[in-house]
């Protein structure tokens, strides 16, 4: 029988499709040693699930942790997956906030490549790393794709230093032997191969399941047709590796992709022809691809990572995310800094969905009525959770609180002393603070943040050096008797009753399932 070792009662909040949202008020999960969810149940369906897994709540000899104790308001506290970053720069974390009165080739060669040469040093890499994940985690992004620098040993820190925060993590080392300065570049295609098969080997000997590595060529122009077509072959070689890389960020770089490869048929066609576009491949931007391009993506189940941060900030252009959608590319949400000034998922969010409305605009778009293809808030959290999850092939394993996952969670206090926030009475629904949160929320409403079952944040221990935060510990711990259970129900507008109440009926199913075999994951 599968044993129980953590069981979270909560309002879980979190995404079913592209434009539904589930809201599960005062219900219950619970996670196994392996940081997978074995139930979801509410608390008329807690009986069952006792049966089913051979304990009761009143005698559980576990973590028990009470998200809804001590609370003025039942729904001023509730717990959503994971944000997941599928587009981040770590070492550009340490100029984020400079140069964005730039564009994109101008901000590379004056602030991007002089301040990734200084990471040859892994003492100032160290600095840099360890305070951008303490940031992040407390941000609550669990997942992040991230780009290191082409020193492989300072990548490979970066991967040790994320294991050691607890972090989900995929990490890359940087590859470019063209067009690149002097300082900052690789002598031959054959050296950055050579440089990165031996941190792919590196960071697979941490032996640790959530942090794994990324083939990166940084983007077409850095690398010559024998970099990308090698690093297309490595990731094969190595079972499937993910890729990341960019494309179509800017008119100025497609211009400069065209002449550089004069015969491929697009910018998206170069990667094509390489072998570096599959269904663990994530291409930042995307802002201008083709409508052939487009289909190449869907095909190869290529994702993006919309950057709406960086897009702004670059005077890039806005990516039309509904476009993406309707060729059935799945679409994450990236930070990209320092192109994006702000480590928080909630601001891209946000930035998407402020960009979505400019292109509804008349001005931008001719044929369309003002607003009436703008994104939703459902949608720009789907895609900080299930969309990230799908781009980076992890929908399996994380983006949602279905049975089966691991539980990467963040516990949002709307009512937190410091909110950026105020909670008044005309606030009458946990909807209206999911959208208060999601819109004029930050860190200082992260009570606790999860990952695979594992407390690797609290509020109380931010201030503490980021190798502090891997702390288990569990953080809030209140006994629960029979009378604190409350009843589950909806208050999302576009949730749907009868879903709900289908899950509902299937949750002991779901659970007794789950005790004889769980998913694992390998992500």
């Amino acid at each position: 029988m599968t044993r129980v070792e953590l069981i979270v009662h909560g309002n879980f909040v979190h995404s079913k499709s592209f434009d539904e949202l589930e809201v599960l008020e005062a219900s219950y999960v619970g996670v196994d040693n392996k940081g997978s969810i074995v139930f979801m149940a509410s608390a008329e369906e807690m009986s069952g699930v006792e049966a089913a897994f051979g304990f009761t709540l009143d005698d559980f000899d576990g973590r028990l942790v009470d998200t809804l104790a001590g609370k003025d308001r039942a729904d001023g506290t509730f717990i959503v997956p994971g944000y997941i970053d599928t587009h981040v720069h770590a070492p550009q974390y340490a100029f984020a906030g400079l140069g964005l009165d730039m564009p994109l080739l101008q901000w590379l060669e004056t602030y991007t490549y002089p301040m990734e040469a200084r990471f040859a040093d892994t003492d100032f890499a160290a600095v840099v790393y360890k305070a951008m994940l303490k940031r992040m985690v407390a941000a609550g992004t669990t997942t992040a794709c991230m780009f290191g620098t082409l020193h492989a040993p300072a990548s490979v820190d970066l991967a040790r230093y994320s294991r050691d925060v607890g972090l989900r993590g995929l990490v890359g080392k940087v590859c470019m032997d063209s067009h690149a300065p002097d300082n900052y570049i690789e002598p031959s295609a054959e050296d950055s191969l050579a440089a990165t098969k031996d941190f792919v080997r590196d960071v697979l000997a941490l032996d640790n399941a959530r942090v794994r590595p990324v083939i990166t060529p940084r983007f077409a122009p850095s690398c010559s047709a024998e970099l990308l077509a090698g690093l297309g072959q490595l990731a094969t070689d190595f079972g499937g590796l993910h890729i990341q890389s960019h494309i179509s960020e800017s008119p100025a770089e497609i211009a400069w992709v065209r002449d550089l490869f004069p015969d491929a048929a697009s910018y998206a066609d170069v990667y094509a022809a390489a072998g570096l576009l599959t269904k663990r491949t994530v291409m930042a931007h995307g802002i201008h691809l083709t409508p052939d391009e487009m289909s190449l993506f869907a095909r190869a189940r290529t994702g993006v990572s919309h950057c709406p941060a960086s897009n702004f900030g670059l005077t890039s252009g806005i990516l039309n995310v509904l476009d993406l959608v309707q060729y059935d590319i799945d679409v994450g949400l990236g930070t990209d800094v320092a192109g994006g000034p702000a480590i928080s998922i909630l601001d891209a969010m946000r930035l998407a969905l402020v960009a979505s409305k400019i292109l509804t605009m008349p001005q931008h778009q001719a044929n369309r009525k003002p607003n009436s293809d703008a994104l939703s808030i459902h949608n720009v959290f789907y895609m900080a959770t299930m969309g990230g999850a799908r781009v980076l092939d992890m929908h399996h394993s994380v983006g949602s609180f279905a049975v089966g996952k691991q539980f990467d969670a963040v516990v949002v206090d709307a009512l937190a002393p410091d909110s950026p926030f105020d909670v008044f009475a005309t606030d009458t629904s946990l909807h209206a603070l999911f959208e208060k949160y999601l819109i004029l929320g930050d860190d200082r409403n992260h009570a606790a943040v999860y990952v695979a079952g594992e407390l690797i944040h609290t509020r109380e221990t931010f201030s503490h050096s980021a190798e502090s935060s891997t702390t288990t510990t569990t953080w809030h711990k209140s006994p629960l008797s029979r009378r604190s259970r409350r009843s589950r129900r909806s208050c999302a507008p576009q949730a749907s009753t009868a879903l709900i109440a289908a899950r509902a009926a299937s949750v002991i199913t779901a659970a007794a399932a789950a005790a004889i075999a769980v998913f694992t994951t390998t992500a």
